[in-house]
């Protein structure tokens, strides 16, 4: 009774594997997982029908290997004559090293292979040719050009950009800056040097560079991505960079980072008259417009949001809320104004003279005509909300973790 009951367990689960072997894409594990099955079978040769059925899967892994070996190769073949462009090649040669083991293969796989990189070394001998004659080019355009101008340096940033050396590119089209297109080209070089320290694993240099870059191509998306990467490994308290400013850490929720505003505030009123609704103050229009268009770029307002991400569209940045600034009181230093001469007494000599401020927070006060403040001594007040004693201190919340 007990060698019945495991036949029949090694029965099933040897059928198991055969049905689900017609569902598998590639060859090898189709025909795999038909010999597994037919081993199966096979162990049990004499429990009903499993002798047959292991013949079965047996031909069936010898028909999927022949017939995948056969359409792997002519895929070898097809993608090697429709290639054009390195990686082109190299997806052909994979194609063909999935079957050169194979004794039918082995010979002709091994000289489509040898053909495909022949045709690389050609595609790379080509393209060294090309930045030499580019070189070659700029450099006979410098002979026309008068040494002591302008256009001079431009053209040497110009020549080291096409030969990759983009330091010294970026270098000359800042002494060329007379010239109307020094500053993009500069800012090209910026992305390049970007990409290329990412290639390099250097995530903190190839950010700075691709903020340096502004708005070039596609180096807003790269930098918003490594701002991401950066901001993960922040913990609170942590002053970071993030768009045009710094922000201090406060909590993470999951994928998402509130962070406090460091750099000096603009003083400003909470708002012109009295409100009942947060989204129709001065304030909030501020925040959500003047502030976070000139701070940060659209893709670094892709990943920001007011709420962690479950607020409205377009609703970018807030202000710490009375419970939150109790909640990180602890982390939080002095505030300050952009307005010199206001406020405290100077707090360093050494460095460019600021001001400690009051600043407003989200909450407005007993009443629709008043709002709450921090003032210097960290305590919430409340005072009329066109008052201009206020710095706003703004909070955002960022995804710091890709989809």
């Amino acid at each position: 009774m007990q060698e019945t009951a495991r036949e029949a367990n090694i029965y099933k689960t040897a059928a198991g594997l055969q049905e689900a072997a017609e569902c598998v894409l590639r060859f090898e594990r189709k025909a795999a997982a038909y010999r597994d099955a037919g081993k199966k079978f096979q162990s049990i040769s004499g429990y009903m029908d499993a002798g047959q059925r292991a013949e079965e899967c047996r031909q069936k892994a010898e028909a999927v290997e022949r017939q995948g070996m056969e359409e792997t190769f002519a895929l070898g073949k097809k993608k090697e004559q429709a290639a054009r462009t390195k990686s082109d090649y190299i997806d052909a040669i994979a194609e063909y090293k999935r079957v050169w083991n194979k004794e039918q293969f082995a010979r002709e796989g091994k000289e489509r292979i040898d053909a495909c990189k022949e045709a690389i070394m050609r595609l790379e001998t080509k393209s060294l040719w090309k930045k030499r004659s580019t070189t070659l080019g700029v450099l006979g355009l410098l002979i026309l050009i008068f040494l002591n101008t302008d256009a001079y340096p431009f053209a040497k940033g110009m020549i080291y950009q096409a030969t990759g050396d983009y330091k010294l590119s970026i270098a000359n089209f800042k002494e060329g800056m007379g010239v109307p297109w020094a500053e993009g080209k500069m800012k090209k070089s910026y992305l390049y040097l970007g990409q290329k320290y990412l290639e390099e694993g250097k995530q903190k240099e190839a950010l700075r560079a691709f903020r340096k870059a502004g708005n070039t191509l596609e180096a807003p998306e790269e930098a918003a991505k490594l701002e991401q990467k950066v901001l993960a490994e922040a913990e609170p308290g942590d002053v970071v960079r993030f768009g045009k400013g710094h922000w201090q850490v406060l909590d993470r929720k999951k994928d998402w980072m509130l962070m406090v505003y460091q750099d000096k505030g603009t003083r400003m009123v909470y708002s012109q008259e009295e409100e009942d609704r947060w989204e129709d103050t001065k304030v909030y229009r501020w925040l959500n417009g003047t502030f976070v268009f000139d701070k940060l770029t659209e893709a670094e307002r892709k990943i920001t949001s007011a709420t962690a991400g479950n607020g409205r569209q377009g609703e970018y940045a807030t202000l710490l809320t009375m419970e939150e600034k109790e909640a990180y009181n602890n982390l939080m230093g002095y505030f300050y104004s952009d307005e010199s001469g206001y406020g405290q007494e100077e707090e360093s000599s050494e460095s460019p003279v600021m001001y400690r401020h009051n600043w407003w927070l989200k909450d407005l006060g007993l009443s629709a005509m008043e709002a709450s403040y921090v003032d210097l001594e960290g305590t919430v007040r409340q005072t009329y909300v066109n008052s201009m004693t206020n710095a706003v201190r703004p909070a955002i919340w960022v995804k710091v973790k890709g989809e």
